[in-house]
C-alpha cells in the first residue's frame, strides 16, 4: 500500500513538473514569430527551464538553437559534402560550413555570456544570436541556388530551421 501511494505521488509530481514546463514553453513562445515552431524547438529542452524568469528560458532557447545548428553541421559534414560531385556544389557547401561554424561559435559565446552574467547581458547575447542568424542566412542563400539536389535541399531546410531557431531565441531574450 505504501509503495502504491509513493508511486502515485511520484507520478503526480512528474505531471506537475511537466505542466509547469509546458506553461513556461507556452509563455515563452508567445513572444516568438512562429509559436508552433518555437514549442517544437523548446520541448526537448523543457527540463532546462529552471526558473520562471526569462534567463532560464532564454538559455534553454539558445541551447535548443545550438542543437539545431549542431544537427545541421553534422548533416553537412557526414552526408551533404560526401554526396556532392560537382566542384561548384562542394565549394558552396564548404563556404556554408564556414558560416555554420561562425554561427555556432556566436551561439556558444551568447550562451556563455548569459551563463556568466546570470542574464544581465541579454542585449549582448541577443546581438550575438543575431550575428549567428546572419551567418546561417548567408549559408541558406547560397544553398538555395543548388536546392534542386535532394541532399542540398535537406541542408537548406535544416539551415532555414536553424535561422528560425535563432529568431526564436532572440525573441525570448527580448
Amino acid at each position: 500500500m505504501a509503495k502504491q501511494i509513493l508511486l502515485t505521488a511520484t507520478i503526480l509530481l512528474l505531471h506537475i513538473a511537466a505542466a509547469t514546463s509546458e506553461g513556461r514553453i507556452d509563455a515563452a513562445c508567445r513572444k516568438a514569430p512562429d509559436a508552433r515552431f518555437c514549442a517544437s524547438l523548446l520541448q526537448p529542452h523543457a527540463s532546462e527551464f529552471s526558473d520562471a524568469s526569462g534567463v532560464g528560458t532564454g538559455m534553454a532557447a539558445v541551447n535548443a538553437t545550438l542543437g539545431r545548428v549542431d544537427e545541421l553541421r553534422k548533416f553537412m559534414v557526414e552526408e551533404a559534402v560526401r554526396e556532392q560531385s560537382t566542384p561548384e556544389e562542394l565549394d558552396t557547401l564548404s563556404r556554408c560550413l564556414g558560416n555554420v561554424g561562425n554561427g555556432e561559435g556566436a551561439l556558444e559565446v551568447a550562451l556563455q555570456t548569459l551563463n556568466d552574467s546570470r542574464g544581465a547581458e541579454q542585449d549582448e547575447a541577443s546581438r550575438m544570436i543575431g550575428g549567428a542568424a546572419a551567418e546561417l542566412s548567408a549559408c541558406a542563400e547560397s544553398l538555395k541556388k543548388h536546392a534542386h539536389d535532394d541532399v542540398i535541399r535537406k541542408a537548406f531546410d535544416l539551415t532555414e530551421d536553424s535561422v528560425k531557431a535563432c529568431f526564436v531565441a532572440r525573441a525570448i531574450l527580448t
